[in-house]
Order: structure tokens, then C-alpha cells, then sequence
């Protein structure tokens, strides 16, 4: 079963804001002079789009994040806990705070280094394997985790 990530206000907030602020940064300004500001916008912008969750899928086998280039699978056996995860303060490593969602790699105090793939703080998701530790989020959150331990 598909549950479509859907972007909390403030993430959509953000993204228009961001994508409305390099707009008028080339616009009034140009690429030619600014080939540095193009080439790292760029950058970000590509980079943050390519790992935008679109959905989460549950399968028999697996949990899937599928974002708009690739996916991550993650096996159910590897799977050694799922739960609802509130919104916490976190120390942002590398990735976006908001822009396209919350992406990347992220610390705080309570559960340490994690990767998030979530693009609405309200609902999110701890998935905790051997290796590493995901938060995602995804509409129909409770269901989702129905569907996970049946």
C-alpha cells in the first residue's frame, strides 16, 4: 500500500519562498556575473528536488521510500522499530531545513544521528535499523503503521 508524502504548510512556505528568492536573484542580476551563485543554486536545487520523497510504500518484504530520483528499500527484517516520531529540535548536519522538505542528515539530543526524508514535521515516522536511523512522514501516519506490524 501507497502513502503519498504530502508538505506541511511550512515546507511549502519555504520551497516557494527559496525558489521565489533565486528567481529574483537571476532575474535582477543575471547568470553571467554571478557564475558562482548559478552553479551552487543550481546544485542545491537539483540536489533537494532529486531526494524529495514522494511516497512511502509498505510492501510484504520491504519499506519503501520512493523519492523523485530513486528509492530507498528497506527490508523488513532489518527493521528493529517503527514509531511515531513528534517534531524535536534537531541539529541540522547536511541537507535541507524546509526547502523540498527535511532532507538529510540531522541530530539531536534524544535518539542521535538520523536521516530524514520528511516533508511534514506533524506526521513523521522513526524507523530504526542496525545501521542508521530514518524519519520520514507521509499522510495517513497511524495506518501506515498498521499496515507495518500486521
Amino acid at each position: 500500500m501507497k502513502f503519498k508524502c504530502v508538505w506541511s504548510k511550512l515546507v511549502t512556505s519555504i520551497t516557494i519562498g527559496v525558489l521565489v528568492l533565486i528567481g529574483f536573484v537571476f532575474y535582477k542580476f543575471g547568470t553571467s556575473d554571478n557564475s558562482i551563485f548559478f552553479y551552487i543554486s543550481f546544485f542545491v536545487l537539483i540536489g533537494s528536488f532529486a531526494f524529495t520523497p514522494l511516497y512511502v510504500e509498505v510492501t510484504e518484504d520491504s519499506l519503501i521510500i520512493k523519492r523523485v530520483l530513486g528509492a530507498l528499500i528497506i527490508p523488513r527484517k532489518d527493521i528493529r522499530a517503527i514509531h511515531p516520531y513528534p517534531k524535536r529540535p534537531a541539529l541540522r548536519k547536511f541537507g535541507s531545513g524546509g526547502f523540498f522538505g527535511y532532507l538529510g542528515w540531522f541530530s539531536n539530543s534524544e535518539v542521535g544521528n538520523y536521516f530524514s526524508y520528511s516533508t511534514d514535521e506533524n506526521n513523521q515516522i522513526m524507523i530504526i535499523t542496525p545501521k542508521r536511523k530514518y524519519v520520514i512522514s507521509c499522510e495517513n501516519r497511524e495506518e501506515l503503521l498498521r499496515k507495518f506490524i500486521q
